[in-house]
């Protein structure tokens, strides 16, 4: 008699990791806390300048955060798409902020700080999770364990 093989298991996050994936989102409250009450913007640092883009992302993410809570199983590929989304966005930003900041430098005229805290926080705070979802995304670990048995078998 054979055992019946065991069924791969859904991408994203387990148990309290995505527990914890759900709240990085819903604390999301609190970022736009911060911005209405302090003026500091470290969540959705790129979209400053686009309070209908700024206002939706926010509502993005704590969408995020329901449909974690609903669908822990897919909670990688959230992680993975919102963070690489926000990081394309905040480092074209940068990119363009560090564009204009050589413009006005060639013409003598720089009287600014190309980056603010802000960006520099918001980049950290994405980073930490594409990584997470980069690293719990079960493509990510099905290529590294076949890596690895290539190396043995090589």
């Amino acid at each position: 008699m054979t055992s019946p093989e065991a069924e791969p298991s859904p991408p994203g996050f387990r148990g309290a990791a995505a527990n914890a994936i759900s709240w990085y989102y819903f604390s999301t409250i609190g970022f736009l806390l911060v911005d209405l009450i302090f003026g500091w913007n470290i969540r959705v640092a790129a979209l400053e300048g686009t309070p209908l883009l700024k206002y939706t992302w926010y509502s993005g993410l704590l969408g995020c955060g329901i449909f974690i809570r609903l669908r822990p199983d897919r909670s990688a590929v959230v992680a993975l798409v919102e963070s690489s989304t926000n990081l394309a966005i905040l480092l074209g930003g940068i990119m363009m902020t560090y564009y204009g900041a050589v413009d006005m430098a060639l013409a003598g005229s720089f009287d600014g700080v190309a980056l603010t805290s802000e960006s520099i926080v918001n980049a950290g705070i994405s980073g930490f999770a594409l990584v997470g979802g980069i690293y719990s995304n079960p493509l990510m670990r099905r290529a590294s364990l076949l890596g690895e048995e290539r190396e043995r078998e090589g």
